[in-house]
């Protein structure tokens, strides 16, 4: 009976706006950038435009949202006061916060409390994320949706969000002099991916290649180890606190072709010693 009542008030709101002469659109997505802003609803009613638009100060570091409706009588646009979607707000100050720091570096550690889309990565591995193009993929998109704000449920919010985003990797550029944010996870066994949000992939963070350290401090074959401009990063020797830890390295890179072979160390060793020969990695047990 309550949602009914609500629902019945809201089409009732609906036609006194349309009988004063209001236009109304809950589909525009507009974000207004004001600098020094003094009144945030003027800036609204200023970019003469109906639907929601959000109003942003970076340098106050101040946010507010408007619905905003074209009356046909007085041809004057009024704003109405909003609440902005937590996510949004969220990400807004998050951005103005990495500015002020100089530091466009986010780190996550996801542990047993972890909320949100990282619920269900609380048992990931680097290498996990390593072995699996679709598992990098959801992932990043998965950041992507939660460090934008774009996972509020609504189309038009979302879109808002994005915008949010554009505007504040822009002012992170102008202050900290860096145009993307790096964001560093660290999971549960120790090891760490890093991915990388620009404003040409605000729907998919990307995954960042030869950034992945596993659980013994060592750097994780990936996509640069095979590649001939950072393969040769991977030179060296490796040494692991457990053979679990030893066999996860081997396994993820005879994915992608680097060999492994027995040494003077024998399968009980720990240890590997990788060499670079201009073309290709191959390593040792030691």
């Amino acid at each position: 009976m309550e949602m009914e009542a609500r629902k019945k008030f809201l089409r009732i709101l609906f036609l006194l706006f349309v009988s004063a002469g209001f236009s109304y659109s809950s589909f525009a997505a507009t974000v207004v950038e004001c600098k020094r802003c003094y009144n945030f609803k003027a800036a609204a009613e200023n970019a003469k435009v109906a639907g929601f638009v959000t109003v942003v100060d970076f340098g106050s570091d101040k946010i507010n949202s408007f619905n905003v409706l074209y009356e046909h009588e007085t041809r004057r646009y009024i704003a109405l006061p909003m609440a902005t979607p937590s996510q949004i707000s969220s990400t807004f100050h998050r951005f103005v916060a990495l500015a002020s720091s100089g530091s466009a570096v986010h780190v996550i550690d996801v542990d047993e409390s972890s909320g949100g889309f990282l619920s269900a990565y609380r048992d990931t591995t680097a290498h996990d994320v390593i072995r699996s193009a679709s598992l990098r993929g959801m992932l990043g998109r998965g950041i992507a949706k939660n460090y934008t704000g774009a996972d509020t449920g609504n189309a038009t919010w979302n879109e808002i969000a994005l915008k949010v985003t554009t505007l504040a990797l822009t002012f992170l550029s102008d202050k900290a002099g860096v145009s993307s944010v790096i964001i560093v996870i660290n999971w549960q066994d120790g090891s760490r991916t890093v991915y990388e949000l620009d404003p040409s992939h605000l729907y998919e963070a990307q995954y960042v290649d030869g950034e992945s350290i596993g659980p013994d401090g060592n750097k994780l074959p990936d996509p640069a180890a095979v590649t001939q401009s950072t393969g040769g990063s991977y030179a060296g020797e490796y040494r692991f606190q457990r053979e679990q830890t030893l066999n996860e390295w081997i396994r993820t890179a005879q994915q992608y072709g680097i060999p492994v072979v027995n040494g003077s160390g024998g399968v009980g060793s720990k240890g590997l010693d990788c060499t670079w020969d201009g073309r290709t990695l191959s390593c040792k047990r030691k």
